[in-house]
């Protein structure tokens, strides 16, 4: 049954290609299931750093976004991008300094630059720092690690000039899946 407006008439809305960069992560997975309820087309891009292989029964391309050549024909293909590629975690960017601005910044910059569509990015609670009371998404930002830099730097990459921007995210909350890093970072939220 479609959805009815007000007056009566029928909502049709037009299925659309939804790239999940970074999908097979602990939020990916949950996300990827939700598009496809919501009658989308999805294909996940992913490295699989903490995986073997991937299970879901969804169009599936292994691939680096640093190798940028690998990504750009998904780019085509796509009309709406979630962006969830990231190095997470104080420890694991702290290893590697330089890769993880190339994975969580200098790759943003690219897909705002090369990408026409809606892109939806996931950033942290772990920009605001350490802080008293009630935060918001005017709260000032307060990053006091690499891992907070680098998603800070990437939403502000994201809101320069640009010819489309549906916005960014910052995650907190449940999940069903726990992804490593997060028992180990000391990242303030």
């Amino acid at each position: 049954m479609l959805p009815v407006a007000s007056s009566g008439r029928a909502i049709v809305r037009r299925m659309s290609n939804v790239l999940v960069v970074g999908g097979a992560g602990y939020i990916g997975g949950w996300l990827t299931d939700r598009i496809r309820a919501d009658g989308h087309e999805v294909r996940v891009f992913d490295v699989l750093l903490y995986e073997d292989q991937y299970l879901k029964d969804v169009d599936f391309v292994h691939g680096n976004i640093l190798e940028r050549e690998s990504v750009a024909p998904h780019l085509k293909w796509a009309d709406a991008v979630v962006w969830l590629a990231a190095m997470v975690g104080d420890g694991a960017c702290a290893l590697d300094p330089d890769l993880t601005r190339a994975i969580n910044v200098d790759s943003v910059r690219w897909l705002r630059e090369h990408f026409d569509g809606r892109i939806v990015f996931m950033s942290t609670c772990s920009v605001y720092g350490a802080q008293d009371g009630l935060l918001t998404e005017e709260s000032p930002l307060n990053p006091l690690s690499l891992y907070a830099e680098t998603k800070a730097e990437a939403e502000q990459a994201l809101r320069a000039p640009m010819r489309s921007f549906s916005g960014s995210g910052r995650s907190t909350g449940l999940a069903t899946r726990i992804h490593g890093s997060v028992w180990i970072s000391s990242s303030t939220c």
